[in-house]
């Protein structure tokens, strides 16, 4: 990953948790113009959001350690754990994509769109 991409990754990522915090602030001094079924959602997305980043915070440092190992056996280890985290925060993006797949298709309130 080159310096560009060292700087701009962490800030999609934080960026993105920031503005679904938000939306859940919004929806939460608003509930009474809300429905239910909108703030499930809303309140789901920076719990996802913060879960992806915290795995985030284990499988980041593991992938970048691999470039200074040359020990075949600590790389395979490296690798697996990388596996591993990567999938617990695959897990959660997953979720969160579901999430807005479903209001993309109409089956949530489109209001929720904006909240990815």
């Amino acid at each position: 990953m080159g310096k560009i991409g060292l700087i701009l990754y962490p800030l999609e990522g934080i960026g993105g948790a920031v503005l679904s915090i938000g939306a859940a602030i919004v929806l939460y001094r608003s509930r009474r113009s809300m429905t239910r079924s909108a703030a499930v959602p809303i309140y789901a997305a920076p719990l996802l959001a913060l879960g992806g980043m915290l795995a985030t915070t284990q499988a980041a440092p593991t992938l970048l350690a691999t470039r200074q190992i040359s020990d075949p056996a600590a790389l395979q280890r490296a690798l697996n754990g990388f596996a591993y985290w990567g999938g617990v925060r695959a897990v959660f993006q997953f979720l969160g994509i579901s999430r807005q797949s479903l209001v993309a298709s109409g089956h949530l309130p489109s209001l929720m769109l904006c909240c990815v």
